[in-house]
């Protein structure tokens, strides 16, 4: 077991988180997180009574893996809830997972096997998304582009590929669930933490946006993977205009860095 930390925001997802922590304690013999921190966003009262109650049965059973769980006094959306489940993570190392994904081996196995360059935001190259009877719908290979990409490589990509698809690093910069170091995260992001503009309805995106800003690196791995849901409430069938707007602002930002 190494020290990392996973870093999981809650917002009214308990009967999703569940199903997270079936897909990694079920998932991998290997267990290669020593903590896991869950930062909700004020939930509805009897959706956090569940997941207290989710973790505290977890935490029993996992003895050896450190469960901490807080609650935010007043909703303050995702950009700023993932940030504040990351600082109050107590290792170096992060795994952040949105509460209605779940885990892949690979992605273990990356954890486990791998050494990670603080300046580095790994992002997933590949999802697999599944609906609400956990149908494993298709394989989206986000992106075809691996490895380093600094922010001159990500600028010189938007400018030749205007268009937001499924199949290129436009919809791989938004996907989210990526592992980074905690001080760079937390620096990288602080500005944005404080000053939370509008167009961050697309958090992940935002998240892209402030790492390259602070001449951060991204870096798409193969291997590197989660099951994403669609659910009624998933970006992938409620973003519309939002979304597309969100995302088009954001992109707009990172060509003016």
């Amino acid at each position: 077991m190494k020290n990392i930390s996973l870093a999981i925001p809650t917002y009214n997802s308990s009967k999703f988180l569940e199903e997270l922590f079936i897909s990694f304690f079920n998932g991998s013999k290997d267990k290669p997180f020593n903590e896991i921190v869950i930062n909700d966003d004020k939930s509805d009262e009897k959706e956090f009574k569940k997941i207290i109650s989710l973790v505290n049965l977890y935490s029993e059973k996992y003895s050896e893996i450190n469960f901490e769980i807080n609650q935010n006094n007043k909703n303050l959306g995702g950009f700023r809830n993932k940030y504040l489940t990351v600082k109050k993570c107590n290792n170096d190392l992060i795994y952040q997972i949105d509460s209605d994904n779940l885990i892949r081996k690979s992605t273990i196995k990356i954890l486990e096997n791998s050494t990670f360059d603080n300046n580095f935001l790994y992002i997933p190259s590949n999802i697999y998304l599944f609906n609400k009877n956990k149908y494993l719908k298709r394989n989206v290979n986000l992106t075809r582009n691996y490895g380093q990409f600094p922010l001159d490589n990500i600028k010189k990509f938007l400018l030749n590929n205007p268009n937001i698809n499924q199949n290129n690093l436009n919809w791989a910069l938004g996907i989210g669930n990526p592992i980074f170091n905690k001080e760079q995260y937390l620096s990288n992001l602080e500005e944005g933490y404080e000053s939370y503009l509008n167009i961050y309805s697309h958090c992940s995106y935002a998240l892209v946006y402030f790492w390259l800003k602070a001449n951060g690196v991204l870096y798409f791995d193969r291997k590197h993977s989660h099951n994403h849901r669609i659910h009624d409430k998933s970006y992938w069938r409620t973003g519309g205009d939002q979304m597309y707007n969100s995302v088009y602002s954001l992109r707009k930002l990172i060509l003016t860095i």
